[in-house]
Order: structure tokens, then C-alpha cells, then sequence
């Protein structure tokens, strides 16, 4: 929905509840999180689903969860998931929020 308001140019006012949609999800993901990986200690199918999710979630609304921010450098460091955004960085100026990506991404 932000996404989407963005390419449209409109002033949804449903913004705000996608972005505290966004916040609830980040606080449930800090409660939930296994030991070093979503599930547990070892790195599974679920781990490969957030790692986008929370790359383009944190260009929307940053994550105040130390916790769940140290997941993410846990994601990005993965050869797999290092290789995929390496390999997504010339595209990243298309997504409209290219702005938000941090400079090491780009």
C-alpha cells in the first residue's frame, strides 16, 4: 500500500495504518525469532522468505528492534542472500523508494 501510493502520487490515508502494520509485524517477528534464524538455529526456507521482505520493509519503516535488526545482518551475510542482492543492484533505482536503500546496497 505505501508502494503503491508512492507510484500513484496519492495521499492514502490507509499509509499510516500499512506502516503500523509494518511496526506490529517487526514486534511479532522480535518476539518469535529462534535462536539465530526464524525457526531455530539453523537457516530454512522461512529465513530465504524474509529476506526480502525485510529488505524492502526497512526502506518503509524502520526497524526498531535491535533484535530483529541484527536477523537482518544475519540474512544479508548468507552467500545466497549476499549473491542475490548483488546481483539485484542494477535494478534497485527502479524500486521507488530507491532513495531509502542504504548506499552499501546500491
Amino acid at each position: 500500500r505505501i508502494v503503491f501510493d508512492k507510484l500513484k502520487g496519492w495521499n492514502d490515508p490507509g499509509v499510516d495504518d500499512a506502516r503500523e502494520t509494518l511496526r506490529t509485524a517487526y514486534e511479532m517477528l522480535d518476539r518469535q525469532l529462534g535462536d539465530a534464524w526464524a525457526i531455530g538455529s539453523s537457516f530454512t526456507l522461512a529465513d530465504c522468505a524474509a529476506a526480502p521482505a525485510l529488505f524492502y520493509a526497512r526502506t518503509l519503516e524502520p526497524i526498531a528492534s535491535k533484535k530483529v535488526e541484527a536477523y537482518f545482518e544475519r540474512l544479508i551475510a548468507r552467500p545466497s542472500v549476499a549473491r542475490t542482492l548483488e546481483e539485484a543492484r542494477p535494478w534497485i533505482a527502479n524500486y521507488p523508494f530507491a532513495d531509502r536503500v542504504e548506499a552499501r546496497f546500491r
